[in-house]
């Protein structure tokens, strides 16, 4: 509802920084700059992989402490788990929907590294973690689509 909702803040690395001339590996936003959209759209570049941008982002947006949903769409390996970390260090949020791409990658694995979070949930990267990609359309790499179900499973899981 476009009078209970002020904006919708898009967020990517792959936005051009406001000031700056888009260049060809930005995202083109002309998409989105319909004037008919009832609910305003603005962007954000930032990687939520990087924690002085999560923290910018909470200041820039929820500072005020207006209640706030938080929606991560194609989150590609690790980038579900830094959604959840801004979900979890703002308590304006109310809402979380993630829809999670792809697994991370097997190097996580490898290292043996375990995932955690703030509110003490880990669980270990082998896992999830897959070798392997997409590639064209197709996957390339040593987990069988079973294997990667399997594994996706678990990761939403502990998501």
């Amino acid at each position: 509802d476009a009078v209970q909702v002020e904006r919708i803040v898009l967020v990517d690395k792959a936005w051009a920084r406001h000031g700056v001339e888009r260049r060809p590996h930005h995202i083109d936003p002309a998409h989105i700059s319909d004037p008919g959209w009832p609910i305003r759209l603005s962007t954000s570049h930032a990687d939520l992989k990087t924690p002085s941008d999560r923290r910018s982002l909470l200041r820039a947006f929820l500072s005020r402490g207006c209640p706030a949903m938080l929606l991560g769409v194609h989150l590609c390996g690790t980038l579900s788990l830094r959604a959840v970390d801004l979900f979890n260090d703002s308590p304006s949020f109310f809402f979380l929907g993630l829809k999670p791409c792809c697994l991370p990658p097997a190097f996580f694995a490898q290292r043996g590294d375990v995932f955690g979070s703030a509110n003490g949930h880990c669980f270990a990267a082998k896992a999830v973690a897959v070798a392997g990609k997409w590639q064209r359309g197709k996957w390339v790499g040593g987990a069988s689509r079973q294997e990667l179900q399997r594994k996706f499973a678990v990761w939403v899981d502990n998501l």
